[in-house]
């Protein structure tokens, strides 16, 4: 089984390149790819805070998504956020998915989005919840699998109602 890393304990995690040991950049973001359940890239910056420039790299350039560090090969994977192609449809892990309603194809409120947890390679697992608004399996666990996925959108995630 995979480790599970939930996106906000990612944040501020070392960017390590494996072959030299030597600090790349710190993670200050990750961009999910609705479309393929997983990471598409990390948001990183460099310079300093008056002067801050971003930089991405492409979830294909990480070799490990670690609980403490992101491992890579190369010295030069990171690139200028803008230069990201197919970033429209991508969501903030910080900025736009904490906090999302949480909705059963039947129309039922299930709560609201806690974190998104990721495995080694980058995949989506599940979803941490906040505000269960109902009782059952999902308001024990606080947790609903990525298989229950119907749907992860710009405002909501719709999951299917056989998995709630």
């Amino acid at each position: 089984m995979s480790a599970r890393n939930a996106s906000q304990k990612l944040v501020g995690n070392p960017v390590i390149r494996i072959t030299h040991g030597e600090m790349i950049a710190k993670i200050e973001d990750l961009q999910i790819d609705p479309n393929t359940l997983s990471v598409a890239a990390a948001i990183t910056s460099k310079g300093t805070l008056l002067n801050r420039e971003m930089e991405a790299i492409p979830a294909d350039r990480v070799e490990v998504w670690g609980q403490h560090a992101i491992l890579v090969k190369q010295p030069d994977v990171t690139v200028k956020e803008d230069e990201l192609g197919g970033r429209a449809g991508w969501l903030s892990t910080s900025d736009e998915i904490r906090g999302f309603e949480v909705v059963a194809e039947d129309g039922t409120r299930i709560g609201t989005l806690a974190d998104v947890v990721v495995n080694t390679e980058g995949q989506i697992m599940g979803y941490e919840m906040a505000n269960v608004a109902i009782e059952g399996r999902v308001a024990t666990a606080k947790w609903i699998d990525v298989k229950a996925t119907r749907s992860l959108g710009p405002d909501v995630l719709l999951v299917k109602s056989e998995y709630v």
